[in-house]
This record gives C-alpha cells, sequence and structure tokens, in this order.
C-alpha cells in the first residue's frame, strides 16, 4: 500500500510541478482532477460506499473472507493513488485562482 501512496504522491508532485512551471496550470488541473475522481469513484465501488444496505449485506453473505480482503485492499488502494491527486487540484487552484 505504501508503494501505491509514494507513487500517487509522485505523480501529484510531477503534476503540481508541471502546473507550476507550464503555462497550462488550468490543463494540468483537469488532468489531476480528473485522476483523482476516477480514483476516487472506484474506490468507492470497491469498498461498497456506492451501493445500498440491501445489496452491502448481499455482498457480505455471499463472497468470502478472502475476496471480501481483497476487494476492500484493492479499494484501498485507488484511495491512496486518489488522494495526492485531489491534493494537487486543491493547491493549483489556490495558487492560480
Amino acid at each position: 500500500m505504501m508503494k501505491i501512496l509514494l507513487s500517487g504522491i509522485a505523480v501529484g508532485l510531477l503534476l503540481l510541478l508541471l502546473g507550476i512551471v507550464t503555462p497550462y496550470h488550468d490543463t494540468i488541473l483537469t488532468v489531476a482532477f480528473s485522476i483523482a475522481v476516477v480514483c476516487l469513484i472506484l474506490a468507492g465501488m470497491f469498498v461498497g460506499a456506492l451501493i445500498s444496505g440491501d445489496r452491502n449485506r448481499a455482498n457480505v453473505a455471499s463472497e468470502s473472507k478472502e475476496d471480501s480482503n481483497n476487494r476492500l485492499k484493492t479499494g484501498w488502494l485507488f484511495f491512496s493513488f486518489g488522494i495526492p491527486q485531489l491534493v494537487v487540484c486543491i493547491l493549483l487552484f489556490f495558487i492560480f485562482p
């Protein structure tokens, strides 16, 4: 999980540097925001935050503990990659209003 978080931070720092150095900061902001939104939506789907209680109960009853752990781990990996991108979006938004 730390590798994904560190790679998310590295990509975020690269996008932040590109957004500051190049005159295309609005395009970089759009790219970072798109990456963040896609990762956070995928994380929500894998963790089960975007489904109702009935569906969640059915999923818990029908999947094994190993499958559940793999699904949650995948969700947290997407989440840990998407959060640095969201931080970059916020920084670029406030640096270049």
